[in-house]
């Protein structure tokens, strides 16, 4: 097992993982003015993640994956940080969303806990497709 230590969110910590994963349009201060963390093996970023809040119950998950040879141990401290966070503010509902044609970060997703919702054409920066994913928690 891969010893990953979270710290919270570094400017510039998800532009060092980025390759396809995002449009890059300014979403570092996005990540900074939420409740955002990266997972390191020694020095290396190998994920980022955090909530962007909507409102009271309701967020957005954003995560970015790297280093492929430690996903397993990643996705628990993914699992344990986005557990810890729906406790912390108290969540209803998670949202997610990644490029459909993206096959990875969609069975990622899904990995997670999260169950495929809508498909949304015209939705990315440059018309692309993605897929709309949520994670209930509890109905009233």
């Amino acid at each position: 097992m891969t010893e990953i230590d979270v710290v919270r969110y570094m400017k510039g910590d998800a532009l060092s993982l980025a390759s396809r994963q995002i449009e890059w349009n300014g979403q570092d201060e996005v990540f900074l003015q939420n409740e955002s963390f990266t997972g390191l093996v020694g020095e290396r970023p190998v994920f980022c993640c955090g909530l962007i809040h909507y409102w009271p119950g309701n967020a957005e998950l954003w995560l970015i994956l790297g280093l492929p040879a430690v996903y397993l141990d990643a996705f628990r401290k993914i699992q344990m940080l986005l557990e810890w966070m729906i406790q912390k503010h108290k969540l209803f509902r998670v949202n997610a969303r990644c490029l459909s044609e993206w096959s990875e970060a969609n069975r990622s997703i899904r990995h997670l806990g999260f169950t495929h919702e809508a498909t949304l054409p015209c939705y990315g920066p440059n018309r692309e497709t993605y897929n709309q994913y949520g994670k209930v928690l509890w109905r009233s």
